[in-house]
């Protein structure tokens, strides 16, 4: 997946998301992708998708927790 389409799927997650649920929607974007994400840098994927360049860090938080979690 290319950087450009992770970047919208990230903004629109983000967008859709309940007030209060923004930073779980991040989560959730990095766990499911983790594997289309490595290689990438998710800071730049957090700045293309408009987002501070600081939720990087959760997305890079939630790659890290995706070989722990299963998604129901």
């Amino acid at each position: 997946m290319r950087i450009e389409e992770l970047a919208n799927e990230l903004a629109d997650a983000y967008r859709r998301a309940a007030h209060g649920d923004k930073v779980v929607s991040i989560y959730l974007f990095g766990i499911r992708n983790a594997a289309n994400i490595a290689g990438s840098s998710p800071y730049e994927i957090a700045v293309r998708a408009g987002l501070p360049r600081s939720y990087g860090t959760e997305i890079a938080k939630a790659i890290r927790l995706a070989e722990h979690v299963t998604l129901r």
